[in-house]
């Protein structure tokens, strides 16, 4: 069977480990509806104690020519219950 063309949809995924859940998530969707997800994804957390370099954040999406953009700037501290989170520390449950 031929498989039919799929289109490709840029997307860039800023921020905490929450968005390492939804790449996998988007992935399969958008193979479901015929988009090939090249995801970019770049890691940030409120733990790191810095901020986000946002003219680099800028520069990736012109260069790469991103048309979709996910942030997420939630930690495991952020959560009411980290146990339920996608961003727990592993340990004794």
């Amino acid at each position: 069977m031929r498989r039919a063309k799929q289109r490709r949809a840029r997307m860039a995924l800023v921020g905490d480990c929450a968005l390492s859940e939804m790449q996998g998530f988007l992935v399969g969707r958008g193979r479901d509806r015929g988009l090939d997800m090249d995801i970019r994804y770049y890691y940030f957390s409120g733990l790191m104690g810095t901020g986000i370099a946002q003219d680099a954040v800028q520069e990736v999406i012109a260069a790469e020519k991103i048309e979709l953009v996910a942030m997420s700037f939630l930690t495991y501290e952020g959560l009411r219950d980290p146990a339920r989170g996608s961003c727990h520390r592993a340990g004794p449950g």
